[in-house]
This record gives C-alpha cells, structure tokens and sequence, in this order.
C-alpha cells in the first residue's frame, strides 16, 4: 500500500487467518483455508516490523511513495491504517491476526467517540473514555448500518481471545501505561429489548459472550427491559466483569429475585467499584442497603406504584451516603419525601448530593440548605399521576441555595421583591425551565425562566431554557435578552407578547446555540419577519425543529452559508414551507442531510420542487434521510416520484401518503434500484396497504421495510406472501415491520436460489433468521 491511500479489499484479504464462523462471510474470507497461514504480517509478528530495518532518525518518505528503503513500518502501522478505512466485512477478516488487531479497532472505536460532531448519551456513562453501543448512540466512521456497527464493535471488544486478565487489570497506568490503556473496560452496553431491530444481533451477541473472559472490558450495563441478563444469571454475570462501573437493572422474577434493592450487598461483594446504579420497578424494602456500596457516586430508583410506603428512614440512609453525588427517586409522595428530610435534618446531617431530582406526588417539597449544601441541580418532573399539576417546591428553600446551577421545578410564588434578589444572587445559574404560571393556586410571582430573563439578571450564564408554559405570553424583555452562552432553547405552547417591537427577534446573540425547537408556540399570533433574526449569529447551530407553528414567518434574512454544523431540520409548519424563502434556506445549508417535513398545501409541494428537490442539485443530493408527509390534495404519482428522483444518496425514507398514491408503491420509481436505500417506512395515515411489496420488490438494497397493514387483514397468508415476494429480490433485507399477525409461527420462503429462509416473529415485526437448518420454535405447541 502507498503512503497515504486506502487499503482495498484485496489488501486486507492478505493479512486474515480465517473467517472462525460468522454470518454472512465475505468470498474473501471463504475462499482462505481455515488452517492456512496466509498473512506475511504473521512472520514479522515477533519483530515487530514489516520490510527494512528503520532509517536513521530525522528521514521520512514522501506521499505517495513507497515504504522501502527509508524506513519500516510496524505491524501496528499497517494495521493500525487498515483499521482506518476498511469497511465492516473487511475488518472481521482482520480480527484472528493478533492482538494488535483489537487494539488497532479500539483507537478507532476510541477516535469516534471522543469526535466533537457525535452528541453521546446524557447519562453519567457518558464520562467514560469508550464507546456506548446502542441504538441511540452515534458510532460513525463504520461504512455500515447501525445495526453492524454496534454488533461488530461489540463482538470487537467482547473478544475472549488475549482478553485482559485479573492481574493485567490490576496494573496501574504509572506501570505501563500502554497495557493499562488496553486492559481498561471502556464497553457501555445500552441495549434496547428482543423486539428491537438494532439492538437484536448485539444482544445475542452479549448472551454469548457475557461469561466469557471478554466480559472484563465491558465498564457499562444498562438494561431498560430486562435482556442482559437472562433467567437468573446476573450473579454469574457480574462475577465475570469485576471492573463494572455502570448497572441498571428492572425488577422481576428474571432476574431470580423478587425485591430489587436488597442485591445491594450482592453487587457490593462481586463489583466493588460501581459507581453509578439504576433499579426500576423497585419495592420498598431494602433502599437503606445502597450504603453498603462503598464507591457508588449516583443512584437511580423508581419504586413501583403497587408497593408498600417508602420509610424515612430508609431514604435518609441514602441521602446520607458520603460518595453519592447524583441522587434521582420517583414514585414518592411529598410526605415521604419530607418525613426522610425532616429525619435528615433532625439528625443534623448534611447530604453531598449535588444533582437531584425527586417526582412526587402531591404537594410542596421541602429541600432545606441546612440538609443540601452541596445541591447545584434540581429537578422535579411532573408525576404521571398528575402531569398537569407538577409538584411545587418551597421558595423559602430554594431562595437559601445561591450556588445553583440547574432548576427544572415550580416554586411556589413570592412577592417580587424577594423573587428578584433571588434571581440576582443566582450567580451560576445555567439551566431553567418555563413553568405555567396559568391556573396557580398559589399568590405572587412564580420564579422560573422567563421571569429570570426578563429581569436581565445573569442571562449571560444561561445555557438551557426549555419548558412547556401552556398558553401563558412570553414577556417581550425576555425574548430580547442576549443569551451569548445558550446552547438549548426548547419551548412550547407559548404566545407573542402583543407589546413586542415591529422588529422583535427570538432571543438575541445566540451564539454558541445548537439546539432550538419549538412546538405549539405562537399558533394564532402575529409573528414578525424578524422573528428569526436571533439566529443570525447561531453559526454553531446542529438541530432545528418547528411542529405545530402554522403561522410562524418564512426563513428570509438568514445567511444559510454560516451554519456549518446544522446537519437535522424538522419543519411542520405551513406558512414556512409555503414560501420559497424558506426552501431557499433549506437548499442553502452546506451540510443538511436529515430532513423532516409536512407539505400539506399545494404552495408547499411546488416550492419545494422548485428550490430544493431539483435533479442534479446539491441540495437535494446531500439528504441521506428524509421524513416525508403529504397531504391529501395530491393525486399524482409523478408529483412525489420526480421528488424522490433528486434523492441519490438517501439511505433511510420514511413517506405518509395519501392512499391513491401508495396502493401499488408506484411512487418508488423515483428510487434508483442501485442506490443506497436501506431503510424504507411507508404509511396511508392509518389506512390498509397491500400489493406494495411489487414495487419494494425492485429495491435489492433494502434492508429494513415498515408498511401499515392493519392486523384485521395481516395474517399469516398476507405475511407470507409478501415475505415471498421480497426475499428472493431483496437478499439484504433483514426486518419487516407493521404485517401484524395474531400467530407467532416462523415462516419458510424460498430465496430464489433453491435454498429456504426463515422468519421470526418479534414483537410485531418479521425478522429474518441468520443461517440455520431449523426453525427456532414450532410454533405455539
């Protein structure tokens, strides 16, 4: 290979051993013999290079050169560079060469992670110097579906072979820092359930390998529904990753216990070092055991609605808890919230939480300084109980913590004058949230964000405003408050103040701002032109998002060149969309490729194909995915395939169509069959639909398929002919969604090439099975 180029197949196939059983080989791997030492790099293993011996220091070779005879290149070079750009199959050839392999997967796992343009989870994992893998987690730089990225980064660092030993772990970075790097547990599994598509393949991947020596690298579990660790095996689980930091776990008998809380000793014994805890659907019983884990710095638990009451006492022990710094309970009642308060507060002892968030049901709570001294973030949501009425907190304590940084919660009101020193003592304040002050029982001001704008008081510290105000005015101060340091502004169900300026703007100086959405807000008011003029400073913008805002104004005075990161715009607006404006903008971004929108008027549907669906475009020619409604005004085929025809880069199309354009998916012809489409969601608004897989049929990529046919008609005969149609001309396609079927027999087609293919079903969805001579049940016997 040349300095600076990018390895091909065929060079990778020179550096594999053998396939050792996965699915779906590449010809390249079939065709070398298991037993056959095929690498030149094996030879040069023990030395460490491959070629000459290196040339004196201070020489280099050229671009574009050849490697010989200025200097070597190492094993970990060639690999290291080969692991750069080979794709998904490629790289399962590499994986048995040596353990230099795995270490070369993981910088670049590494290097993806740590990529300033991927937005990781926000959950406390999240600090961890390795990769999240899970359906909601970003894991670019893999020219693969999600779906084979998440399976091969997870079998990648899963890997028994030269997996790290006890005493490997037990090595400190001062030692050798190299190996401490490589033996570190990076892996966060963030895994969904068996009925989700993605997460399916990476799931089994872990019940294969979660007992294996492999386990030691993993630093994250999190189970939202119950798949990690299958039928009572979580012991033996986590006897196997002994350097676990992160775990969250559902309550239920698969777990093998019935009380969630009290395994608190259980994980104390076999992982020392958690850090951060989870247990939804908890009982009562149990929660003062979390002390027993000595190095637990933050604690999730959601106790079930049919349980016994909460005692005080018990949560006293965990506010008491030196190490713990992020506390998060639900399913509470104020009383027992305050009784384990009170209790705190008697025994005069001081809680190190810094971040909490309490939802609870009904009534003030109390947070007293004396208790939370060290307290920066509050929240408290509203109960689902009562998703109305949030619950209120005491003015009187939080007007003793200036130190705050985070309030998400209603406070009771209080008379403007201590309303306003509060706000000016908030020194650090960075994120608050838009309460409805509409309806209150209580009397005076209630202090939220847009009194706290409208004060002028700190706005600069601001970096969150989000909040759903249920139809109050937004005061005019605070829309013209300059929030230099705003980084989020979600804001819903809001109206225009009347007394706003002719040239009012949404907010001012937003310029670190990334994420704006508004939903519902401003839907019968008069909006100026100039409301957008906010963002002409928001050159960081990543995401915009506009549902439900019929009269919102069009994009006109913006710069679309200065948004250099805005890759996502979600627009259901109709006078936006109606105006040419608007899809002058869209077409303008340098860097859009995720667009969702509702073209619900004629006007809409023609200034889009005027200014952004255009063939040979650049604008429509970036988009990789596209959310598409229409309304029912449009008759014509031709209409949303010439759309669709601009398009040559989609990836993932998801379309809700009147139904006299998707009865026979003629619309589909717009879509090259060679293109890179493997995702497609197809909707009628509610309505049955049938013989559309004709027309799928054609599309040999396709991956992932969802159509609504309703489960009146969506029986085993309707599945399986539709799956006949599909297998033998898509060989990609991996999961039908939305054919519901009242059976759960697996289905038989035949693949076009005299061999059979079996589907599943899963949670309503058709998923095919890798290869296997048998079926997985017989039916429901």
């Amino acid at each position: 290979g040349q300095g600076g180029d990018a390895p091909a197949a065929s060079h990778v196939a020179v550096v594999a051993r053998a396939n050792d059983g996965v699915d779906n080989p590449s010809p390249d791997a079939a065709a070398i013999p298991p037993d056959t030492d095929a690498s030149p790099l094996d030879g040069a293993a023990d030395s460490g290079t491959v070629g000459p011996e290196p040339a004196a220091s201070g020489t280099s070779t050229a671009p574009g050169e050849g490697l010989a005879p200025h200097n070597a290149w190492k094993v970990q070079d060639v690999l290291e560079r080969i692991a750069a750009f080979a794709d998904v199959p490629e790289l399962l050839q590499m994986r048995r060469v040596s353990s230099t392999f795995l270490d070369a997967i993981l910088h670049r796992v590494f290097d993806a992670h740590v990529d300033p343009h991927v937005s990781q989870p926000a959950s406390s994992a999240a600090r961890y110097a390795g990769p999240t893998v899970g359906c909601k987690a970003a894991l670019p730089g893999f020219l693969a579906p999600h779906r084979q990225r998440m399976a091969f980064v997870a079998t990648a660092m899963l890997c028994p072979l030269d997996a790290p030993s006890a005493d490997d772990q037990a090595v400190s970075p001062d030692e050798d820092p190299a190996l401490a790097w490589f033996v570190a547990p990076r892996l966060v599994l963030d895994l969904c359930a068996d009925e989700c598509a993605t997460c399916r393949p990476t799931t089994d991947v872990w019940r294969n390998r979660r007992l294996t020596a492999g386990a030691r690298r993993l630093r994250g579990l999190r189970d939202h529904r119950r798949v990690l660790a299958p039928l009572g095996n979580l012991a033996a689980t986590l006897q196997c990753a002994p350097r676990l930091r992160s775990l969250s776990l559902t309550r239920g008998a698969i777990y093998g216990f019935e009380v969630s809380l009290p395994i608190a000793p259980l994980l104390a014994a076999l992982v020392p070092g958690l850090e951060e805890l989870t247990i939804r659907n908890a009982v009562s019983a149990g929660i003062d055991r979390v002390a027993t884990l000595r190095s637990l710095q933050s604690l999730t638990v959601a106790f079930a609605y049919t349980r016994h009451c909460v005692s005080p006492a018990a949560l006293c022990a965990a506010l008491r808890m030196p190490s713990l710094c992020s506390l998060t309970v639900m399913g509470v009642t104020t009383e027992e919230w305050n009784g384990a308060v009170a209790l705190a507060e008697k025994r005069k002892l001081v809680s190190q939480v810094r971040t909490l968030s309490v939802t609870a049901w009904p009534g003030a709570l109390r947070l007293p300084a004396t208790v939370f001294r060290a307290l920066v973030s509050f929240d408290a949501p509203p109960h689902v109980y009562d998703p109305v009425e949030p619950t209120t907190v005491h003015f009187e304590d939080i007007a003793a913590m200036p130190n705050l940084q985070r309030l998400h919660a209603r406070t009771q009101g209080a008379r403007r004058q201590a309303v306003d020193a509060f706000f000016l003592g908030l020194q650090s304040i960075e994120s608050l949230a838009l309460c409805n002050p509409l309806g209150a029982s209580n009397k005076g001001v209630v202090p939220d964000a847009a009194e706290y704008l409208a004060s002028g008081a700190n706005a600069e510290n601001v970096k969150e405003v989000t909040g759903d105000i249920a139809g109050a005015v937004l005061p005019a101060a605070a829309l013209q408050q300059a929030l230099p340091n705003a980084r989020t502004i979600c804001v819903a169900c809001a109206k225009w103040p009347a007394t706003a300026p002719a040239s009012a703007s949404f907010f001012r100086g937003l310029g670190e701002l990334r994420h704006l959405a508004l939903r519902s807000a401003f839907t019968h008011d008069n909006v100026p032109d100039s409301f957008w003029d906010g963002l002409k400073s928001a050159s960081k913008l990543e995401s915009l998002a506009v549902a439900d805002c019929p009269t919102l104004p069009a994009i006109h005075t913006l710069d679309p060149a200065i948004f250099t990161s805005l890759r996502c715009v979600s627009l259901h607006a109709t006078a936006m969309l109606s105006d040419e404006a608007t899809w002058s903008f869209l077409g303008g971004l340098p860097v859009l490729t995720n667009l969702t929108v509702t073209l619900d008027s004629a006007a809409s549907f023609e200034a889009a194909m005027k200014k952004f669906f255009v063939v040979g475009g650049q604008a429509a020619e970036r988009l990789t995915e596209l959310s598409l409604e229409v309304g029912f005004w449009v008759r014509r085929v031709v209409d949303v395939s010439a759309m669709l025809k601009t398009l040559v880069h989609l990836r993932e199309l998801r379309v809700q169509l009147p139904r006299p354009i998707v009865t026979d998916g003629a619309f589909l012809r717009g879509i090259s069959p060679t293109g890179p489409l493997h995702t497609l969601a197809i909707s009628a608004g509610g309505m049955l639909l049938a013989g559309v897989e004709k027309s799928v049929a054609r599309l040999a990529g396709l991956r992932h398929l969802s159509t609504s046919v309703g489960w009146m008609y969506g029986t085993i005969p309707l599945a399986a002919e539709m799956l006949s149609d599909l297998t033998p001309c898509c060989p990609c396609l991996r999961t039908v969604s939305d054919v519901g079927t009242p059976l759960r027999d697996p289905i038989s087609v035949g693949d076009g090439n005299g061999s059979q293919v079996w589907w599943d079903l899963v949670s309503g969805s058709w998923c095919r099975r890798p290869s296997r001579p048998e079926p997985l049940f017989e039916g429901n016997k």
